[in-house]
């Protein structure tokens, strides 16, 4: 997880109590530093939770997400990424007791999460490249069409 504002360290608390009581020894990276280590850090996550709850519009949830498989709430950005539960979670409610809950059903359920990261994978690499996102980013960013 970032760093996504004032409540994630007490979101993270939470949500380590309610997985550790279900039985559930997962360990919580918060992940900093500049971009070559954030990237090997998430390299090695199992499941990115993003714990953005809206600080910024233009944020939204479309940041960094692990290769593997990502739980966020439902704010903008994740429909872009996340199909539910296809390739992830997308949480309607804003409470990391919600989160927490998303957790314990993708580990609980045997070889869901397997399923689930080998899906994150298999939608990234065919619709995350730069070619197939450009037009969306040119959009947004209001560019001129190219040659114009």
């Amino acid at each position: 997880y970032f760093d996504e504002g004032d409540h994630g360290a007490e979101f993270v608390a939470r949500i380590r109590e309610i997985t550790l009581s279900a039985g559930l020894a997962l360990e919580f990276t918060q992940l900093a530093g500049v971009e070559t280590e954030i990237i090997s850090q998430m390299q090695g996550c199992g499941t990115f939770l993003a714990l953005n709850v809206g600080k910024s519009p233009l944020w939204g949830e479309g940041g960094p997400m692990s290769p593997q498989e990502a739980i966020c709430f439902d704010i903008n950005g994740p429909w872009e990424l996340i199909q539910q539960n296809y390739n992830g979670v997308v949480v309607s409610d804003f409470t990391p007791d919600a989160m927490a809950c998303a957790l314990i059903g993708i580990y609980s359920q045997s070889g869901r999460w397997e399923i689930t990261s080998r899906r994150a994978l298999e939608v990234s690499e065919a619709s995350h490249t730069m070619e197939a996102r450009w037009p969306d980013v040119a959009r947004f960013l209001d560019l001129p069409p190219e040659g114009a």
